[in-house]
């Protein structure tokens, strides 16, 4: 048996392999049982989330689980603070919005990076394999549209983005014309910071126990 309880004192009661749970001694049924996985107790999330009072976000693009507070909104103003790392963090932390129907995820693609505009943290392109537009306005992260391109392959986009969009001429693309930074993470916990402004790219990696530097190098 697990307990969950959340900052309140509201708590839940679940047993492994039972549809059965108390919610602060009231039983309730679960459609899926709690799981014991190599002595893990696996629980239903979507169903502890809002039994203990928390909205729960399914984000399709990146596969990602947001839970929040009921109460709780993203204070814009942290996009526009002088820490433009702190703010970029930020903006990416953003479940993001659709309103059309995806093109999916690519199975084994774990490298995505975040590419934003010099000086900016409102506005950034998703790279996952395929490409993810996305502008935030009023807290919400909103998906402008996504194009998939590849050799050979027609290219193939959904939402308001063409499939025979310019990455270089598209005005789509102005923003970051005259330099961007672009966030890539990779499987052993490290991210590359690439900041390129008038032709030149500098590059900086970190991770957990501090930067390491490279010098700037020319851009192609």
């Amino acid at each position: 048996m697990t307990t969950v309880q959340n900052k309140n004192g509201d708590y839940l009661k679940i047993t492994a392999n039972s549809h059965s749970s108390s919610n602060n001694g009231q039983d309730v049924q679960m459609e899926v049982p709690a799981q014991n996985r190599e002595g893990r107790i696996l629980v239903p999330l979507r169903f502890v989330s809002e039994s203990l009072g928390y909205d729960i976000y399914f984000e399709p693009i990146r596969q990602f689980v947001f839970i929040h507070a009921k109460d709780y909104s993203f204070d814009s103003s942290i996009l526009e603070q002088e820490d433009l790392q702190a703010a970029r963090k930020a903006a990416i932390a953003l479940p993001i919005k659709v309103d059309f129907k995806t093109l999916g995820t690519s199975d084994g693609h774990r490298l995505h990076s975040y590419t934003f505009p010099i000086g900016r943290a409102d506005v950034y392109y998703l790279l996952d394999a395929m490409f993810t537009f996305v502008e935030i306005k009023k807290g919400q992260a909103l998906a402008i549209g996504q194009l998939f391109r590849e050799r050979r392959v027609p290219s193939i986009a959904v939402g308001n983005i063409s499939p025979n969009i310019s990455l270089d001429t598209d005005p789509i693309m102005e923003l970051y014309n005259h330099g961007n930074v672009l966030f890539t993470e990779y499987e052993d916990n490290t991210a590359k910071a690439s900041y390129t402004e008038q032709g030149w790219i500098f590059y900086r990696k970190e991770n957990e126990d501090g930067h390491l530097f490279r010098p700037h190098t020319k851009a192609s």
